[in-house]
């Protein structure tokens, strides 16, 4: 009865407020880069420099490598509705594309109830690079969709934030996406990035999946682990 109590305990009580723990601590630690994304989307300039036909490129690929290089941000971008194109501190990188499945983020966060996203997904400007995108939606004078502006932080970082709240609140912390991939972990992860494959786990990987608020019990060689998500289905988290 004593174990019984105890791993109820564990995972009705003490595991949930953990993850509340570590979803809040992950939202204070970008939030830093939410502000600035939301300072560039409110930022006149941007809406007169749109609005006025997006005339002399150079202003705003300086502006981008201003706020990259003031904030230590991995990347800085806009994305106008109106042309498509998508400005880097590095120049005109590309014109977007609804048929280019690396462009899919754009139209996804234009539709987006939230102002922002936060997003995990390959830099633009790098493609070998995974990084953190703060994705916000940049509306002008009358409330018009001109685009969505924003920074990028490195997923190396993050990582070792996750370093942090493991030792922290004695807890393994990870990112799994929409399909049982872990896509962020901390440096020690030693586990398949698939959920699918870990031993005897298929059936947890289709509650999580499924229910993204349960939490369970998983027993394996001889051990006991209990897990809980920290970041529920109406999170404006996404990758």
């Amino acid at each position: 009865m004593a174990y019984r109590a105890l791993g109820d305990e564990i995972s009705q009580n003490t595991l949930p407020l953990t993850s509340d723990n570590v979803y809040s601590e992950i939202q204070k630690d970008l939030l830093l880069s939410i502000h600035i994304s939301s300072l560039m989307a409110s930022d006149t300039f941007v809406w007169d420099w749109i609005i006025d036909g997006e005339k002399d490129p150079e202003r705003i690929i300086t502006y981008l490598g201003q706020m990259r290089e003031k904030y230590n941000m991995v990347t800085s971008f806009l994305v106008s509705d109106k042309t498509q194109h998508y400005y880097h501190p590095d120049g005109v990188l590309k014109t977007v594309s609804p048929d280019d499945p690396h462009d899919i983020w754009y139209y996804r966060a234009r539709g987006l109830n939230n102002p922002f996203e936060i997003n995990i997904d390959i830099d633009t400007a790098d493609q070998s690079r995974l990084t953190i995108f703060i994705n916000h939606q940049v509306f002008g004078y009358e409330d018009e969709f001109l685009g969505v502006t924003g920074v990028g932080l490195e997923l190396s970082k993050v990582r070792h934030v996750l370093d942090t709240y493991q030792e922290k609140y004695n807890s393994r912390v990870f990112f799994v996406n929409n399909s049982g991939v872990v896509i962020l972990y901390a440096d020690n992860f030693d586990l398949p990035t698939d959920l699918s494959m870990w031993k005897d786990f298929r059936e947890h990987a289709g509650n999580i999946l499924g229910n993204p608020e349960a939490s369970f019990r998983y027993d394996l060689d001889g051990h006991v682990f209990f897990s809980v998500p920290a970041i529920s289905r109406n999170s404006t988290f996404s990758w």
